[in-house]
């Protein structure tokens, strides 16, 4: 098993930061101005390191096991505050890439900048122009985040109080050739500790860790094999739509759960096969609205709250065009609204008959 860690220790001059680093093997000191950005340390019995090349921002190095004989890059990062000085780390990464070509390649460390907005606990929909940069630089070199778990910010603006702003700036990625060679790879972040940085933690494999991977690898086939078994029983189906309340709100068609159960006979054929087809080959995404943005694979509720925030936007300051907006609680609407009543309410609040129809 490979193990490889990164984590930003500010302050390496007091003592009991000095003591969570040991046997320094080599830095890019010649690189910085003044001290040390990036230190690299190792295990000869496991691992042979060469640095390959090095700057303020990123060292570069060629890994080689000693146990399976595998190879592959790694890049060390701490990039810079600024973000016009990383521009030089995102032109550096994107001219090693051209220089490894198809070579295994994972990128670690600080980026000190967030690639979306969901990544930082202040409440703001929008994408500064150093995100858009780091996003471009991630897109041109095609690297992706490795499978992760831990704390979801790695940065915290003041570890303690709970006053500070909360970011996702550190990371572990990796090309398509590396994540296919070390498909169990994950990476762990863990508690703050001494620093405002999470340490983080990639493995490339783990007892526990390959049981799930094979087991979620094997969850397609183990749905088939119930489909031939006939572990999906249309009465399974029927004792959950017959779950359902008779006016729970209706589908996109307008049909209720009543209206199922009533021509159960006849429609029974169908619905059966509809849901056993769903499930076999997990088409959630084509049948399911667009309206619909949480629980879905590959949709985020968080865009809801992003939309609403851009929509939301000036609606405090008394100029301009005319507008209002209106706040509706949506949850079970069509089994408690009145809409006699409703538009009652809406006519004697003087609204427009235009609006209220």
């Amino acid at each position: 098993m490979i193990s490889l860690g990164s984590w930003n220790i500010r302050g390496m001059n007091l003592t009991p930061k000095q003591d969570e680093v040991r046997e320094v093997m080599t830095s890019n000191t010649s690189c910085c101005r003044s001290g040390t950005r990036i230190i690299i340390d190792w295990d000869p019995c496991v691992v042979q390191l060469m640095v390959i090349s090095m700057s303020d921002q990123v060292v570069h190095c060629l890994v080689h096991s000693a146990n399976n004989d595998c190879k592959f890059y790694i890049s060390f990062v701490c990039a810079n505050n600024a973000y016009i000085i990383r521009r030089v780390l995102w032109n550096d990464l994107e001219k090693h890439k051209n220089c490894i070509g198809a070579f295994l390649w994972v990128i670690m460390g600080d980026f000190n900048v967030s690639l979306d907005v969901e990544e930082s606990s202040a409440e703001s929909s929008r994408c500064t122009l150093a995100m858009r940069e780091f996003r471009d630089c991630v897109d041109s070199i095609n690297i992706v985040d490795i499978n992760h778990s831990g704390f979801q910010f790695t940065w915290n603006q003041r570890p303690n109080s709970n006053t500070g702003i909360l970011k996702k700036i550190d990371r572990v990625m990796a090309n398509d050739h590396f994540i296919s060679n070390f498909t169990n790879s994950y990476v762990i972040f863990h508690p703050y500790g001494i620093s405002d940085h999470c340490p983080t933690h990639d493995v490339s494999s783990h007892n526990m860790y390959l049981v799930v991977k094979k087991l979620q690898m094997l969850k397609k086939t183990i749905r088939k094999l119930m489909w031939h078994r006939g572990d999906i029983h249309k009465k399974e189906i029927k004792s959950a739509i017959f779950s359902i309340g008779n006016n729970k709100s209706p589908g996109l068609d307008g049909y209720t759960s009543c209206f199922f159960k009533e021509s159960w006979d006849i429609v029974s054929c169908n619905i059966v096969k509809a849901v056993k087809d769903l499930f076999i080959n997990e088409s959630l995404v084509d049948v399911v609205s667009l309206n619909q943005s949480a629980f879905i694979p590959g949709r985020r509720i968080a865009d809801n709250i992003m939309l609403t925030q851009e929509i939301m936007r000036n609606y405090h300051i008394d100029r301009g065009t005319l507008r209002c907006a209106i706040k509706v609680d949506i949850q079970k609407a069509y089994d408690t609204v009145d809409w006699n009543f409703l538009e009652a309410s809406l006519i004697c609040f003087g609204h427009l008959m235009k609006m209220v129809r």
